[in-house]
């Protein structure tokens, strides 16, 4: 586990510089993790309307409807 930038009882924790360039580090990346994210979703939601509808209904369905569709065909 990574070292925690909180201050413990009376000793100080790593540098108050080195904290707050790790929350801005990650702040910075979150835009990003989070369009990667979406992307993996979307590609997930287009390989599922792939197998389950026809050529002519995929692009038609809404990523709900291919989510209760799945969720069908699994129970």
């Amino acid at each position: 586990m990574a070292p925690s930038c909180r201050r413990s009882k009376g000793r100080l924790g790593r540098g108050d510089e080195d904290c707050s360039s790790r929350r801005g580090d990650r702040k910075a990346r979150k835009p990003l993790v989070e369009k990667q994210r979406r992307a993996r979703i979307n590609e997930s939601l287009q390989e599922l309307r792939l197998i389950l509808a026809d050529a002519e209904v995929q692009s038609k369905l809404e990523n709900a409807e291919v989510l209760e569709l799945t969720d069908h065909a699994f129970v």
